[in-house]
């Protein structure tokens, strides 16, 4: 009775270990690419980090007109900082709480930190469908890996964030097609709502794609 009870504490330990190494290794190889990206584009001219830039200098303007006590027109902003107004918003934000004397490595390694989370989900999206382990650890590292994901989950670009929200999403949704979660539904409104401050299309498709997941179940 006792290893019969402690296979399942052993399998859910070796799981939590499994999904700690890929966060920790999808989050640095992230933020190392993200400073590569800021080292090739400040110091050897390459533009690299465009729509990045774009955002980080349209958030530290907002931040400086609320540290100066002023408020900000968001519909004025210029039509790339205007497409990404969520990011902009936070990275405002951002350099709002430090006092304006934030800098951009330390926001391309937060936003790492932040994006790294989609492999994680990624592998509890194959768990749920009830794929082996392994096969969900392949999933997860494909996504911690592949150079697409790393170079826009590392660099600020709206794609890092895009796919970590579809990817809690398609979780969430799994969970509630086979039990009630009022958590998972919170999650989902909220993550519906941040695809319609990154892309407005996605956020309808995503909202469309979960009530007929749920009707029609898996």
């Amino acid at each position: 009775m006792r290893n019969a009870a402690s296979q399942p504490r052993s399998a859910a330990l070796t799981e939590r270990q499994s999904l700690t190494r890929l966060y920790r290794w999808a989050a640095l190889v992230r933020a190392l690419i993200g400073l590569l990206a800021y080292v090739l584009t400040f110091y050897f001219d390459l533009t690299i980090l465009e729509d990045a830039l774009t955002y980080n200098n349209a958030g530290w303007g907002i931040a400086q007109e609320w540290l100066a006590g002023r408020s900000v027109d968001f519909d004025g902003l210029g039509g790339g900082a205007k497409t990404g107004e969520l990011l902009v918003r936070h990275i405002a934000a951002y350099y709002y709480v430090t006092g304006g004397f934030g800098t951009l490595p330390v926001l391309l390694v937060l936003f790492s930190l932040l994006t790294a989370l989609a492999p994680v989900y990624v592998y509890r999206v194959a768990r749920e469908l009830e794929a082996p382990e392994g096969a969900a650890r392949r999933a997860g590292w494909l996504v911690a890996l592949s150079p697409a994901f790393v170079f826009w989950s590392g660099s600020l670009y709206k794609e890092g964030v895009t796919m970590l929200v579809l990817s809690v999403a398609a979780y969430h949704t799994l969970r509630l097609q086979s039990r009630w979660n009022r958590w998972s539904l919170i999650i989902l409104v909220m993550c519906d709502a941040v695809l319609w401050g990154v892309r407005t299309y996605l956020g309808v498709l995503l909202g469309l794609a979960v009530l007929l997941s749920l009707i029609w179940a898996r």
